[in-house]
């Protein structure tokens, strides 16, 4: 069967009603990258997140039946991932972890100018770092809310839903999430904001809300 012109609703469905393991491998194939990158922004632990999207598939294939084939498969999926996140940040309880840094220095050294000061590409870089280490300061139910919301893309229903609480409540701590996160990027915003203007770093975050 051609999976790659089937929905993710049918896709689950035959997993659902024949146990189909094709179709199940497919599924994994399209999410499980995606999953995984959002799991390491809340975790910042890249090992533990593989494990938890892979723990993320093994519920949703042995709960198969609990799947609504009138529901949105993307939503229920990050439901099981968000849930997972959640438990984890729990038993970290402190949730600080150092930021995973490049493990190729030759890579570092292919971002520099012919002169050896650091390209525009390196302050990305650097400002990638920054934001990822800002994250993991905040409360954990505000982490997950930011990263759900401004890196996923996911509405704040779907976001309310997977956490079982109002939607009002998730656009109020992802506010906070903002404030907190602006405070913690200010000194790289002015040197930002001198270097490109107006612009800054929680400007993009901020166009999220």
């Amino acid at each position: 069967m051609a999976f790659w012109i089937t929905s993710d609703e049918k896709l689950m469905s035959r997993v659902q009603s024949r146990g189909d393991e094709g179709a199940f491998a497919e599924l994994v194939r399209r999410w499980k990258g995606r999953l995984e990158q959002a799991s390491f922004r809340v975790l910042n632990d890249r090992h533990r997140s593989e494990d938890l999207v892979q723990e993320a598939f093994t519920r949703l294939f042995l709960k198969r039946d609990q799947f609504r084939s009138d529901a949105p498969f993307g939503s229920y999926l990050w439901r099981i991932t968000i849930n997972l996140c959640q438990d984890e940040l729990r038993r970290q309880q402190s949730a600080k972890r150092y930021i995973v840094e490049t493990e190729d220095p030759e890579a570092m050294n292919s971002v520099l100018d012919m002169d050896g000061h650091p390209s525009r590409e390196t302050e990305k870089q650097e400002e990638a770092a920054a934001v990822r280490k800002a994250i993991t300061t905040l409360p954990d139910q505000v982490r997950i809310i930011v990263v759900m919301r401004h890196f996923e893309d996911l509405k704040f229903r779907e976001i309310a839903e997977a956490l079982d609480v109002p939607e009002g409540t998730v656009k109020t701590r992802m506010i906070q999430g903002l404030s907190l996160l602006a405070k913690q990027l200010r000194p790289l915003n002015e040197v930002d904001s001198v270097s490109n203007g107006n612009h800054s770093i929680t400007t993009d975050l901020s166009s999220t809300l």
